[in-house]
């Protein structure tokens, strides 16, 4: 499904506009300083990339969109359209995740004009900036602990260690606490680890996969530290099997290393995942997301039908009479914010993405529905241009795939991928 943009004969500039606008929008998609709100840096370049947006609609000739570029704008004013009719307290809940959503079709409209080299020397730099700026989060956070939550409740010294830990996660300049920064972390992370396994074998995304991995654990975030382990297991055993097959359909032998992972991976997975429930189990910040489960029920039976189709938005009020606290998970979040609707259209949405990327988009999907379990964040501005890079290399790869079954590699304008 593409719509095209009208053409336009007006004579190319020599500027490169497009690695301009790329630029402001990539690079500094995760300059959160949550403490400046609502005057929050990347909004400045966020709001500068769109300017660039109908100078290039008049500069170029053409442009397409694809159907998930067109479910973004879709479900971007479908989540600013809910400040109308919702009783939402803060405007900035909106504006955070409208924008966010935002960010996957702007993204893709200004890499789209872009080559392969500069747009990857526009996400290495985006890597390596936010390397630096997380680096020094997790300096500061450390350095300076809280002594009190950031929703006003004490901490005394004399809790347990699994309070006390949280005097090491509230405490950020980039977020409310580190759970948020844990989520941005995994989005670096694995789109770092697509890159090298699918588009370009650099040691420096070895160093920056090494470097993003102590960062997720020194978030203290539990939600992002399994949601790592759980992801990179199920990546590392999908290509480890997929390998293994190839060789037992051209050699007919079952190698040594597949036997052991039949064994040895099961059973080790096994306990492992049982010592993480048993944990979980006698975490008291997990029994709260079991208790927001448990309260989805009562919100069906005692909200408005208005409610469960549109959603109640940011309203904490409601928030509190429906599910006793904030909701944090990836179903209950959108499913009170947006409603049934509104939380299928963007889920429908997520599927095309994953379907458009040839599911290349689960290295960015998988760690945050993990994760999501426990926590979410709707408004994670990066997350969205993972995607949307992750889109432009698919395309590249299924564009020269389809030129070789037609026999016409030689017609391929790109660089080799």
């Amino acid at each position: 499904m593409k719509l095209r943009l009208p053409k336009i004969s007006l004579t190319h500039s020599g500027i490169l506009l497009e690695y301009i606008a790329a630029f402001l929008l990539i690079v500094f998609c995760n300059f959160w300083v949550y403490k400046g709100r609502p005057l929050i840096p990347l909004y400045y370049f966020y709001l500068m990339s769109l300017l660039c947006i109908p100078f290039l609609i008049f500069i170029k000739m053409k442009g397409t969109l694809s159907k998930g570029q067109i479910l973004s704008i879709i479900c971007s004013l479908w989540i600013f359209g809910t400040f109308l009719y919702q009783n939402t307290e803060d405007w900035q809940y909106i504006a955070h995740p409208g924008t966010a959503v935002s960010c996957y079709v702007i993204t893709i409209f200004f890499i789209n004009y872009l080559s392969k080299k500069r747009v990857l020397s526009v996400t290495n730099i985006m890597l390596v900036l936010n390397t630096l700026y997380i680096s020094a989060e997790t300096f500061w956070r450390i350095s300076h602990p809280a002594s009190s939550r950031a929703i006003g409740a004490v901490i005394d010294n004399s809790a347990d260690s699994s309070s006390a830990i949280y005097l090491f996660k509230c405490n950020s300049f980039m977020y409310s606490d580190s759970n948020s920064v844990g989520l941005a972390l995994l989005v670096l992370l694995f789109l770092t680890l697509y890159l090298y396994l699918h588009v370009q074998r650099r040691k420096l995304y070895l160093g920056l996969i090494f470097i993003y991995s102590i960062l997720i654990v020194l978030t203290f975030s539990r939600a992002a530290l399994i949601a790592l382990i759980l992801s990179s297991f199920i990546i590392w055993s999908y290509y480890f099997l997929k390998k293994q097959i190839v060789l037992y359909k051209n050699t007919k032998k079952t190698t040594l290393k597949f036997l052991l992972y039949i064994i040895f991976v099961p059973v080790i997975f096994s306990i492992f995942g049982i010592l993480i429930i048993f944990y979980l189990l006698h975490d008291g910040s997990f029994a709260t997301k079991i208790d927001l489960f448990a309260a989805m029920g009562k919100y069906f039976k005692i909200a408005s039908l208005k409610s469960i189709l549109f959603g109640i938005g940011t309203n904490l009020n409601l928030s509190n009479k429906y599910f006793g606290r904030y909701p944090h998970t990836i179903i209950l979040t959108y499913l009170a914010w947006y409603g049934i609707v509104g939380m299928c259209l963007i889920y429908y949405w997520w599927c095309v993405i994953i379907k458009e990327t040839r599911y290349k988009a689960l290295y960015i999907f998988l760690p945050q529905i993990f994760a999501g379990i426990s926590y979410t964040m709707p408004g994670l501005h990066i997350f969205y241009v993972a995607l949307g890079i992750v889109y432009y290399f698919e395309k590249r790869a299924r564009e020269k795939i389809e030129l070789y079954q037609h026999g016409n590699i030689s017609n391929y304008k790109g660089e080799p991928l």
